[in-house]
């Protein structure tokens, strides 16, 4: 009891060191929360409850109803959003890049700073690329989306790792 209560205690100040005074997290009694924290707790993701089931108790066709087709809706929805993103930015970088060499040669005023103009937006697409990595995203998302449907369809079946499975429920 003793070893719970002593840990309660209120470090010293005074005999702590400036980076434990600094990054202390101990709190008093009745003191507000800071800013950082209620962030967090205003940012945490809330997940609905969940019904109890009983093991074992979900049939394959409400599982697929409730998990399988929900997933692939969502990383086709997801492989189409990086695709757009992906092929936007190309597009920018590739006509940009096609375009900025032949301006150059052209004597027309304010040339100079049209195509610093198109060269610092193909610069910007390349480097929001190399960031955000769409391209990689669309075609994971997307290939994940078929292994998916081609589970599906192997289940329906009754191939592959599923061939025996009519068996063993029987």
């Amino acid at each position: 009891m003793e070893k719970k209560d002593a840990k309660k205690e209120k470090p010293n100040p005074l005999t702590m060191n400036f980076f434990q005074r600094l990054f202390s997290k101990k709190k008093e009694e009745g003191q507000e929360k800071n800013e950082e924290e209620e962030k967090n707790e205003e940012n945490k993701i809330s997940y609905p409850m969940l019904p109890p089931r009983r093991t074992l108790s979900v049939e394959p066709e409400d599982y697929i109803m409730e998990r399988f087709n929900g997933s692939i809706k969502w990383y086709d929805r997801e492989a189409g959003k990086a695709k757009k993103a992906y092929m936007r930015l190309r597009l920018v970088s590739v006509v940009g890049g096609a375009l900025v060499p032949v301006l150059i040669n052209v004597d027309i005023p304010y040339m100079t700073a049209t195509t610093t103009v198109i060269s610092l937006l193909v610069l910007l697409a390349v480097s929001i690329d190399s960031v955000y990595h769409y391209g990689e995203q669309w075609s994971s998302y997307r290939s994940t989306e078929q292994f998916l449907r081609r589970e599906y369809y192997l289940y329906t079946v009754n191939e592959g790792p599923y061939r025996h499975l009519n068996d063993r429920q029987q």
